[in-house]
């Protein structure tokens, strides 16, 4: 599976459970649905902001020119 791909799934799965977190808890104020949205998302952007493709291992940079 691909970077990207394990970020999407991961993001989406947090996102998923504190939707479903708010659900289950029955919340009714607009307020805490805010905060809520606010702890669903800062975690994905940051995943998607600091986990980069590591850089290319001295192995990997000598096979790529004996290729």
């Amino acid at each position: 599976m691909q970077l990207q791909q394990t970020k999407t799934i991961a993001a989406g799965g947090w996102i998923l459970a504190i939707l479903a977190i708010g659900l289950v808890a029955n919340l009714a104020s607009w307020s805490i649905w805010t905060v809520l949205a606010l702890v669903a998302l800062i975690p994905p952007v940051v995943l998607w902001r600091f986990w980069n493709v590591p850089d290319q291992s001295m192995s990997e940079s000598i096979r790529k020119a004996l290729r």
